[in-house]
C-alpha cells in the first residue's frame, strides 16, 4: 500500500445538528491564528500566510475572502502583526518591512473594503520600529504597541480620531520596557472588558485600564514569551500557561490579586495547552493547540480534551457576544453554542493504489453526502525555481465503500504523486445527519511517501511546523520529546542537522542561510535515534 501525505480541510454549507459543532470554509490557505469579532454577526480570521483576509456577516456561517491588492502589501517583503476590525469593511493592521521598492514601511495600516486595499496612516512608528499590535475599541479609538528593544520604553501610540492622528505615549505614563519586546500574534494581546493586555519578551504582561494611555507591567513565573499565554476573568482573575525548561514542560498558574502573586496548579496533565481564552458566559477556560482543543471549569487544575478535536489543530479562539464559541483551524472556522457537542471525524486516510485515496471517519457517511465528485478538491504542492506551484487533480468519482460504511472512496482522474496530497472536502454528513469535521495538518490523518529520498512512510505523532512555507525561523510544536532534526532535499542529500534539541512541545530552528528555496523534508528523531516523523517542508525566499 502507497502512503500519501494527507491534509484535509472540510466545509460544511448545511445546518445539520445544531447542538453540534459546525464547520466551515473561511477561503484562508493555511493555520488561522488571528481573528476578530465586531459583533455576534462580524467576524474578521486570517491565517498565517500574510496573503488576505477573509470575512463573515453572519457569525461564521459563510465567509468571503479578499486578497491583499497590489500597492497593500504584495510585493514588499512584510510582517504582518495583528489585525482589529470595527465593522463589515473597516479594520487596521499592523506591518513592519518593506514595500516593493525596498523602502522600510513600518507601521498601521488602515482598510475601509473589506481587506482588499490598506493605506498606511501617518503618525505612528518609523523605519527603526518593530510593531506588533493594534487594536481598536471602536471606530475612533485605538492604540498601536511596538517593540522597546533597542530603547528602555515600548513605543505606544493612542488615536482619537480613526489614525489620522497618533500619540506617543511618554516614559512617565509607562513601565520600564527594559528593552524588551513582543511578539506580534494574537496569542500574545487580549482585551478584558476594555482592559488590554500583551506579552513582553521577558515573561511580563503590560497592562492599561484607559486605552493604552498609561501602563503598568505584571511580573508573571514565565521567563519569556515564546510559549506564554494568558488571559483574565476579570481585573484580579487570570491564568498563565508557558514553558521556560528546556524540555517543553508546561505550567499553569492563577492569580487572584490581579497578577500580584501566582499559585501553581498541579496534578493534571497541561501539556496539550497552548492558546487559553476565558469564557465568561461559561466561567470555563478553552485552550487551543496542535492537540485540538480542551476545557476546564476548575480554574485550570485539570482539563478535558474535546474528543471531537484530538486530531485537529486549532488556532484563534473566541466568544462571540452571542455565546457562540468560534475557532480557527487550517482553513476551516468551527463553531459552536454546545462546546461539549461530539461530532464525527476522521481517523486515518492512506493510497491504496495510484490513483486511489481511502478516508477512515469514527463513524458511518452519508452516501448521498459523500458521493459527489464536485465536492472534493485534490491539490499538492511543489517548487518551481522560486516559485511554489499548487495543481489540481480532478476527483473523478467519490463512493462511500460498500462493505465499510465509514469509509469514502476517492478516485482521482490522474496518477498520485509522491508529494504532499491536500484534501478539501464540502457538505460531508455522518449517517445521523451530524457534520463531519476533517482534521488540519498534525492529525493522524497525515501520511507522506518519498520515492527518491528512501525516507520512512510514517504516521504524524503530532508534530506541527509553521510557517510553512518558511524564510527562516520555523517553530515546532510537538508531543513528542524531540532530540534532533534533520533538513533533506528532494533528492536525498543532508542539508543541515540540528542535534541535543531536548525539546518537549515547543522548540525552533534557524534554516542555514545558503538554503535555496524550494521542497525540503524534515526527519524528526528521538533521544534513541529512533525516527518518529517525517514532514514536507517549503522554504520560501
Amino acid at each position: 500500500m502507497r502512503n500519501l501525505y494527507l491534509i484535509f480541510a472540510f466545509c460544511s454549507l448545511t445546518a445539520i445538528a445544531n447542538a453540534q459543532w459546525q464547520q466551515r470554509n473561511s477561503f484562508q490557505l493555511s493555520y488561522i491564528d488571528n481573528i476578530s469579532v465586531v459583533d455576534s454577526n462580524i467576524v474578521w480570521a486570517g491565517d498565517q500566510t500574510d496573503q488576505s483576509l477573509s470575512v463573515s456577516k453572519d457569525g461564521g456561517q459563510t465567509w468571503t475572502r479578499n486578497n491583499y491588492q497590489p500597492g497593500s502589501f504584495a510585493g514588499g517583503a512584510f510582517t504582518l502583526g495583528t489585525f482589529s476590525a470595527v465593522n463589515d469593511s473597516t479594520a487596521f493592521i499592523i506591518a513592519a518591512g518593506v514595500d516593493a521598492a525596498g523602502t522600510a514601511n513600518n507601521g498601521v495600516f488602515k482598510t475601509i473594503n473589506g481587506g482588499k486595499n490598506w493605506t498606511k496612516l501617518p503618525g505612528a512608528f518609523s523605519a527603526a520600529s518593530f510593531p506588533n499590535f493594534v487594536y481598536f475599541w471602536n471606530i475612533n479609538e485605538g492604540v498601536a504597541i511596538g517593540d522597546a528593544y533597542p530603547n528602555q520604553y515600548f513605543e505606544i501610540y493612542t488615536s482619537s480620531n480613526g489614525g489620522q492622528t497618533w500619540n506617543q505615549v511618554q516614559a512617565a505614563n509607562q513601565a520600564n520596557g527594559n528593552a524588551e519586546w513582543g511578539l506580534n500574534s494574537g496569542i500574545h494581546l487580549r482585551v478584558v472588558n476594555g482592559t488590554i493586555y500583551f506579552t513582553t519578551s521577558g515573561g511580563r504582561l503590560f497592562k492599561s485600564s484607559d486605552k493604552g494611555k498609561n501602563w503598568t507591567a505584571i511580573n508573571t513565573p514565565a521567563t519569556s514569551n515564546n510559549y506564554l499565554s494568558f488571559d483574565f476573568k476579570n481585573d484580579n482573575e487570570g491564568m498563565v500557561v508557558f514553558s521556560n525548561t528546556s524540555a517543553g514542560e508546561k505550567f499553569v498558574y492563577t492569580t487572584n490579586n490581579g497578577g500580584a502573586t501566582w499559585t501553581p496548579q498541579t496534578g493534571g496533565d497541561y501539556s496539550f495547552l497552548r492558546q487559553i481564552k476565558y469564557d465568561a458566559s461559561r466561567n470555563i477556560y478553552f485552550s487551543t493547540s496542535n492537540f485540538g482543543l480542551a476545557y476546564s471549569s476548575d480554574n485550570g487544575a485539570t482539563w478535558i480534551r474535546h474528543p471531537s478535536f484530538i486530531n485537529l489543530s486549532l488556532g484563534a479562539l473566541h466568544i462571540l457576544p452571542n455565546n457562540k464559541v468560534l475557532t480557527g483551524g487550517w482553513g476551516g472556522i468551527y463553531y459552536s453554542t454546545n462546546y461539549i457537542g461530539i461530532n464525527p471525524t476522521v481517523t486515518s486516510a492512506a493510497s491504496s493504489d495510484k490513483n486511489k485515496i481511502n478516508i477512515y471517519l469514527s463513524d458511518n457517511i452519508n452516501e448521498t453526502s459523500a458521493a459527489v465528485p464536485s465536492k472534493y478538491i485534490v491539490t499538492y504542492a511543489y517548487s518551481k525555481g522560486t516559485a511554489n506551484i499548487t495543481d489540481t487533480i480532478p476527483v473523478s468519482s467519490a463512493m462511500v465503500d460498500a462493505v465499510e460504511k465509514n469509509k469514502i472512496v476517492l478516485t482521482t482522474a490522474e496518477d498520485l504523486p509522491y508529494d504532499t496530497i491536500t484534501v478539501r472536502t464540502y457538505e460531508i454528513v455522518s449517517s445521523d445527519g451530524l457534520p463531519v469535521l476533517f482534521p488540519g495538518a498534525g492529525s493522524r490523518a497525515q501520511f507522506i511517501k518519498t520515492a527518491n529520498t528512501g525516507l520512512q512512510d510514517i504516521t504524524s505523532y503530532g508534530i506541527r511546523l509553521y510557517p510553512n512555507p518558511v524564510k527562516d525561523i520555523v517553530h515546532i510544536d510537538s508531543n513528542r520529546n524531540i532530540a534532533g532534526v534533520k533538513i533533506i532535499s528532494v533528492t536525498g542529500q543532508t542539508i543541515n542537522v540540528y542535534n541535543n534539541l531536548n525539546h518537549h512541545i515547543g522548540s525552533t530552528i534557524s534554516l542555514p542561510l545558503n538554503m535555496k528555496t524550494g521542497v525540503y523534508y524534515l526527519q524528526f528523531t528521538d533521544p534513541s535515534g529512533q525516527v518518529i516523523e517525517t514532514q514536507k517542508l517549503i522554504k520560501k525566499d
